[in-house]
């Protein structure tokens, strides 16, 4: 490559504006809020490096519109690829069936692991839900990734993520904030309550052992929903509208039991 060349190519990486950056399209519709360390037996705070409340806001409408709008999409030149997957997940596995209820589920929670590694789950809420609509079944949307990487591997593809590159972006078992990984169905009134990934990252992990009961009893530890490994730092810079919000999570909703060793062996090892 001459000097001319290189020059136009960091000319051009120059101009490209803040709002086509990978990292920021893929987070532009999460919002994150610390929950703060209580520091007593028991809490989550205990084994991970920071908790966070997430929530999605733009979330799509509940009618079956989902193909139509796909085609759309893919088919618009203008929008970014990061973008154009973000806009496919969020109608994707979105969209309930006509003869379901939309519950609105609360916050969920996401621990954030010394190791980088994220623990999804349906946040401490879930389980006064299920006090008034018990919970029926479990249904996971998300799909793993049929392809074996090795730690090498993963970073390269974290690093062409970053870079924009589609190849990586659109590879199978990666997921958006917006992304589905599960479904919670209801017994009343067949409703059902969707979980987001709030991560932008590969999935590593699905928890195949979640069941009615376990998420009920220990939704922040043993019920998890899913482990993501995500790409560029967790969480995002805080927006300037996402910084003037301020948020505050009681302590009791916190308490948990002891720390399950099935998790431990996941994030350690």
């Amino acid at each position: 490559m001459t000097n001319h060349q290189k020059s136009k190519r960091n000319s051009n990486k120059r101009k490209r504006s803040s709002d086509e950056d990978p990292f920021k399209l893929a987070y532009q519709n999460a919002s994150f809020t610390c929950i703060p360390s209580t520091a007593r037996p028991g809490s989550p705070h205990r084994y991970f490096k920071e908790s966070f409340a997430f929530s999605l806001e733009n979330k799509p409408p509940s009618e079956s519109v989902e193909n139509d709008a796909d085609t759309k999409i893919e088919n618009d030149p203008s929008i970014d690829v990061v973008d154009k997957k973000a806009k496919i997940d969020q109608v994707s596995h979105q969209c309930l069936d006509k003869e379901e209820t939309q519950t609105s589920l609360k916050k969920q929670v996401i621990h954030h692991h010394a190791n980088g590694l994220c623990i999804i789950t349906a946040g401490d809420s879930i389980s006064d839900m299920a006090i008034e609509n018990d919970i029926e079944r479990i249904e996971f949307i998300a799909k793993m990734s049929s392809e074996s990487m090795s730690a090498g591997e993963k970073r390269k593809q974290q690093a062409k993520m970053m870079r924009g590159k589609a190849s990586a972006i659109e590879k199978e078992g990666v997921v958006t904030p917006s992304t589905v990984l599960a479904k919670i169905h209801f017994q009343k009134n067949k409703a059902a309550g969707k979980i987001y990934a709030g991560v932008w990252g590969n999935l590593v992990e699905l928890n195949e052992r979640l069941t009615p009961e376990l998420l009920k009893s220990d939704p922040l530890l043993e019920g998890y929903i899913a482990i993501v490994l995500p790409t560029g730092p967790f969480p995002p810079p805080p927006t300037d509208e996402q910084s003037k919000e301020t948020s505050s999570i009681n302590e009791k909703d916190n308490e948990v039991s002891l720390i399950p060793t099935s998790i431990l062996e996941k994030i350690e090892g």
